[in-house]
C-alpha cells in the first residue's frame, strides 16, 4: 500500500516511509542532521522532516527532483497524511532550499587535457564560484563582494594592478584582510599593502582543486 505514498509514484525502489522511519529511530536523535545522496522520491527527507531531523538530500534525475520537491512542500504545508504523518505527530512547519548544484570551476581543457578555468564562469558566476569554494559569504558590495568575519574578497576577470589594489585597500577598516582573486594575474607592483594578497584562479586554487 505504498504506491502513492507523499503523492508520488514510483513503482521500483520506492520504501516504505515505516521502514526509514525504523532507521533514524534507531541511528539519530531529533535535530541531527540526515544525509540522503540518492534521493530518488524523497523518502527519507521526507521521513526525517516529519521526525523534527534536519536533512540534505541530493538527486541527478529531474523527474525525481520534480517529485521529491512537491513532495517535501506537502509535509512542510501539512498535506501530506500518509505514511509516518500520524504516528510520528506530524502537523506541519518548517521548510528548505531548493539548490541547483552548478558546473565546476574547472573543467579539462579538450585539446591539452589540462585543467582550466570553465569559460563559462564570467562576470557573477565566477564571483559566487570562488566565494562558494574559498568560504566567503556574498555581500552585495561591487569591491569587496565576499566575507568572512574581518576578511574579504574581490574577484575579478581581469589583470591586479597597483590602481585596483590601492582602491581596495582604502575600503578596509583597521585589522581588515582582503584577498583578491584574478582570473588573468597580476601585472608587476610596487608592492602590497598590509593584509592584502592577490591569488591567481587558475593557478592557486586549482592547485587546492586538484589536492
Amino acid at each position: 500500500g505504498i504506491a502513492s505514498e507523499g503523492g508520488v509514484v514510483l513503482k521500483k525502489g520506492k520504501k516504505p516511509e515505516a521502514v526509514i522511519k525504523r532507521f533514524l529511530d534507531l541511528t539519530t536523535d531529533p535535530g541531527d542532521l540526515v544525509l540522503d545522496f540518492f534521493s530518488g522520491s524523497g523518502t527519507t527527507a521526507a521521513v526525517a522532516h516529519k521526525m523534527n531531523r534536519r536533512w540534505v538530500a541530493a538527486e541527478l534525475a529531474e523527474k525525481q527532483v520534480t517529485d521529491s520537491v512537491g513532495r517535501l512542500r506537502r509535509v512542510v504545508g501539512d498535506k501530506d497524511r500518509t505514511g509516518v504523518t500520524t504516528v510520528a505527530n506530524w502537523q506541519g512547519g518548517g521548510g528548505f532550499r531548493f539548490l541547483e548544484v552548478g558546473a565546476p570551476l574547472f573543467v579539462k581543457d579538450a585539446e591539452s587535457d589540462l585543467r582550466i578555468l570553465n569559460p563559462d564562469y564570467t562576470n557573477g558566476p565566477l564571483t559566487r564560484a570562488v566565494c562558494a569554494l574559498e568560504g566567503f559569504a556574498l555581500t552585495g558590495d561591487k569591491w569587496l563582494q565576499g566575507r568572512n568575519g574581518n576578511h574579504f574578497a574581490h574577484i575579478t576577470e581581469d589583470f591586479v594592478d597597483d590602481s585596483l589594489v590601492m582602491k581596495l585597500s582604502l575600503r578596509l577598516k583597521n585589522g581588515e584582510k582582503l584577498s583578491i582573486y584574478a582570473a588573468k594575474g597580476m601585472k608587476r607592483s610596487l608592492g602590497l599593502p598590509l593584509g592584502v594578497t592577490v591569488k591567481s584562479i587558475q593557478s592557486d586554487l586549482l592547485k587546492r582543486y586538484n589536492n
